[in-house]
């Protein structure tokens, strides 16, 4: 614990203990919280022995082609549904810190901006209640499916490990 009168340095510490992360990664889940951050500088994460981190992700990849709605679009859907989803993996040369200090910019990495742009992070866990679960899939196959251009085969997402 770090104890200070100091908002400035409170506020660093705050952001380091983050990944150098710019937004508390908990609030991102809010109601009025964004997905979006940006690393500002090279963070110190804190590891919690007693906690878990495998299998906390579900990830989706949008076909956009076959959608009418990019990314972000299908976020705010969601979570007009009151299901809160986030991008984890924002490609490092899209962030501010590795932009001043090596110099990438966007487009740098197509390969990595293409996925960037189709991956969406679904709040599914093993602890999650079947219940809830099955409310989180619903609602992305009503959002997909009221965003869908045509009725084309595959559907519009895909598992984000998946062809």
């Amino acid at each position: 614990m770090v104890t200070t009168d100091d908002a400035r340095l409170a506020e660093r510490i705050r952001r380091l203990s983050l990944h150098g992360m710019s937004h508390d990664a908990w609030r991102r889940y809010a109601g009025t919280g964004s997905w979006y951050y940006e690393v500002e500088e090279h963070g110190v994460p804190i590891h919690y022995p007693d906690r878990r981190h495998a299998w906390h992700l579900f990830m989706v990849r949008l076909r956009l082609e076959q959608l009418e709605l990019d990314r972000n679009a299908f976020i705010d859907a969601l979570r007009a549904q009151n299901i809160g989803t986030s991008v984890h993996f924002i490609p490092v040369h899209r962030h501010p810190y590795y932009q001043r200090t090596f110099g990438y910019q966007v487009g740098d990495f197509p390969v990595a901006d293409g996925l960037y742009e189709r991956i969406v992070s679904l709040p599914l866990y093993p602890d999650l209640p079947l219940e809830d679960a099955r409310s989180v899939a619903e609602s992305v196959v009503h959002v997909a499916n009221g965003a869908t251009r045509l009725a084309a085969e595959p559907p519009a997402l895909s598992h984000a490990i998946g062809p």
